[in-house]
């Protein structure tokens, strides 16, 4: 885990970590779950296969979009976010860390 002296000096940094981590780890399995819904769902009998309807599935199509964009190396922001200025930081790390 990239962390600082000061962190690495602090006795309860086990606990702490375990506490990043296990928050880390339930995200991801929730999130793992959720992505296998979406691909099962259009498997299931009710479901007349097509294209995805952006007026009924906006959250997940800007999602899934933001996805893309972010594999890509595409820094877009959705029409309606321009506002939303944390929405313009990348996800490169901070030059100050070691």
């Amino acid at each position: 885990m990239l962390t600082t002296s000061e962190a690495l000096a602090d006795p309860d940094r086990k606990d702490r970590y375990d506490g990043v981590f296990g928050f880390w780890d339930l995200v991801n399995q929730q999130d793992i779950a959720a992505v296998e819904r979406v691909q099962n769902g259009p498997q299931a009998r009710v479901y007349p296969d097509g294209r995805m309807c952006y007026h009924f599935e906006e959250p997940l199509h800007r999602f899934q979009n933001i996805g893309i964009d972010f594999m890509v190396g595409r820094r877009t922001i959705p029409p309606d976010d321009e506002d939303n200025t944390a929405a313009q930081q990348t996800a490169e790390p901070s030059r100050g860390m070691k």
